[in-house]
């Protein structure tokens, strides 16, 4: 199975968004690491994955100790083409 980019994110390249949308299109701020440059240019998302057989099975949340890994605050968020 394939998990592709969220609709949400293809349909606002070029454009600016709330983080907190983007958080949303992902799963949840639990759900979604953001990473941005300059706190405001998305440059990656990380989701977390429970697995069966090594295989990703369903989107879960991400261990408390990686929150602090997101970078792209609370504001707004660019999404550039890449």
């Amino acid at each position: 199975k394939s998990y592709g980019t969220p609709s949400f994110v293809s349909s606002n390249v070029g454009k600016t968004v709330q983080a907190s949308d983007l958080r949303d299109a992902f799963g949840g701020a639990d759900h979604v690491i953001l990473k941005c440059s300059n706190k405001h240019a998305l440059t990656g998302a990380y989701t977390c994955w429970d697995q069966n057989a090594g295989v990703p099975s369903a989107q879960v949340a991400c261990p408390a100790s990686t929150q602090g890994e997101d970078d792209c605050g609370s504001g707004t968020v660019d999404i550039d083409s890449m």
